[in-house]
């Protein structure tokens, strides 16, 4: 039975992975943020092998916790999926910008760093690897204007991922996916979802799935590391 540990999954994609991966049979562990009284609690109480773990927030302490609640809980982890994520355009007052910056470089780049760290402890060998999977964004290459810090952080991920490639090789394989538009957010509205749709190649929503093909693949491949892996229907080839 396969552990996988997923990060975000009280909602959206990390949900959706934890269903999948459930309904295959593996093992899986959640760290996020309050999910009582949601739809992962209830799978919580129905699948003996689904573990949830609650950290107040994506900061240094709640990565250290994170990170101890593996060692003491886990003897190996097959895959661990850096998902969660907090997505906003820049605040209209540069003076806000302090919080929001620090919030985003929290969950997109400290959480991840730390509990990937943790993993070099809970992995397999040089022939049958562990895989980091970190979840970063098709803007890291071209970056929005109204959500420059958003973009930076992710883009400052998409850079570590190559930084632990080179450094956890050959025990544990690191590779990204870069999203495009796979679920809108309920915030978007149907001008701005026809206008992101009009730059994408495949011009519709793509679902949750391709990203779950994708995670499959390289869990499958064990000789890809240091990768990443565009799922935009084409949209970075595409858009302006």
């Amino acid at each position: 039975m396969k552990t996988i540990v997923i990060t975000g999954g009280s909602r959206r994609l990390g949900l959706f992975l934890i269903k999948k991966f459930l309904s295959k049979g593996a093992s899986v562990i959640s760290i996020c943020r309050h999910h009582d009284n949601s739809e992962l609690g209830e799978l919580e109480g129905l699948f003996p092998n689904l573990k949830v773990f609650n950290v107040t927030e994506y900061s240094y302490e709640g990565a250290i916790l994170a990170s101890e609640y593996l060692r003491n809980n886990v003897k190996m982890v097959d895959v661990l999926i850096n998902n969660a994520s907090k997505f906003e355009d820049d605040l209209a007052a540069p003076e806000d910008w302090g919080k929001q910056y620090t919030e985003f470089f929290n969950v997109h780049m400290l959480f991840p760093a730390i509990i990937s760290q943790a993993l070099c402890n809970l992995s397999k060998d040089e022939h049958t690897t562990s895989l980091i999977l970190n979840i970063t964004d098709i803007f890291v290459e071209n970056p929005s204007e109204k959500s420059s810090l958003y973009c930076s952080t992710k883009a400052g991920l998409e850079n570590l991922s190559l930084s632990m490639a080179k450094k956890y090789a050959p025990n544990i394989r690191v590779n990204t996916i870069k999203p495009g538009p796979i679920k809108f957010l309920e915030t978007h509205s149907d001008i701005e979802k026809v206008n992101v749709l009009n730059e994408t190649l495949l011009s519709f929503e793509g679902g949750y799935l391709p990203i779950f093909q994708a995670v499959e693949f390289l869990m499958d491949n064990n000789y890809i590391t240091g990768t990443s892996i565009n799922v935009d229907g084409g949209r970075s080839a595409n858009r302006r």
